[in-house]
């Protein structure tokens, strides 16, 4: 997969990520795909690792983060965000996912399964 299909792909789900009602988007900076891996970053400014919340469901990985409001100004429930972006079946091993949190800045990394992980031949035996 190019970092272009990405872009694209997070331009399609851009709807789902927000910060005090107001969308947000990954831009190219935000994502970058490597040989061995997918890396993520995402400002989080006023969210600490504890706010944070990342998981993997039927190949989707959903950050989300929530902080404690402020002020009284800022709605019921604060600083909130939700970003969803599909993983390519095969492709990403996400039992590995790795996440770090630093200044406000949140950084994940989704290994790439090598080619030889990629096996999608399936012999069966027949009886």
């Amino acid at each position: 997969m190019s970092l272009t299909w990405w872009i694209n792909q997070l331009t399609i789900r851009s709807s789902l990520l927000h910060v005090e009602s107001e969308q947000v988007e990954f831009d190219a900076a935000g994502m970058r795909e490597t040989k061995d891996s997918l890396l993520l970053r995402l400002d989080t400014p006023g969210l600490g690792k504890e706010d944070v919340k990342i998981s993997v469901e039927q190949n989707t990985l959903t950050i989300k983060g929530e902080g404690a409001k402020e002020s009284e100004e800022v709605e019921e429930g604060g600083r909130k965000f939700s970003s969803r972006i599909d993983l390519p079946e095969k492709l990403y091993k996400i039992d590995q996912i790795k996440a770090e949190m630093k200044n406000g800045v949140l950084k994940v990394i989704v290994p790439k399964m090598k080619k030889e992980e990629m096996n999608n031949v399936v012999n069966v035996k027949v009886e």
